[in-house]
């Protein structure tokens, strides 16, 4: 219940609110507000100051958001490990790229990953390099390519 309840505030937090964090981990406004309260509650703290439609993290909002970043990462690591033991067969890979990379580079190489990883859907965004960076830190992310500085 309370890795549920981190998971709804890392996407709050990640998204910049709880209407827009509904999408990502496919709950209702509402419910999202009910998960956010009962970490507060189960936290003993506030992690949110809100006003009106808008909500920044108290100091001890930053502090959760810091480590639930952490934990995030490294279930994200156990998650990928297990698929590795298991031979990974089936599943999902969201690769970002720059328009460069993304037009002259990976088509031949998501061709090659399509022929070894057949039932493997693969999603692909083309943004500018610091969006890219953004989804990989919050995990939107599995694969980043990015070209320049």
């Amino acid at each position: 219940m309370l890795f549920d309840r981190l998971k709804t505030f890392y996407a709050v937090v990640n998204h910049g609110g709880f209407e827009r964090a509904t999408q990502s981990v496919h709950l209702s406004q509402p419910a999202i507000s009910m998960r956010i309260r009962e970490l507060e509650k189960q936290l003993g703290v506030d992690l949110f100051r809100r006003s009106g439609r808008q909500v920044r993290l108290t100091d001890a909002g930053k502090i959760v958001a810091d480590h639930t970043a952490r934990l995030m990462i490294t279930m994200s690591d156990m998650n990928r490990a297990i698929d590795e033991l298991k031979g990974f067969k089936r599943g999902q890979l969201r690769c970002g790229a720059t328009t460069t990379i993304a037009v002259h580079l990976l088509p031949r190489v998501l061709l090659q990953f399509k022929k070894l990883f057949p039932n493997v859907e693969i999603k692909v965004v083309v943004e500018k390099t610091a969006e890219i960076e953004k989804r990989i830190m919050a995990d939107a992310l599995d694969v980043g390519l990015v070209s320049g500085t």
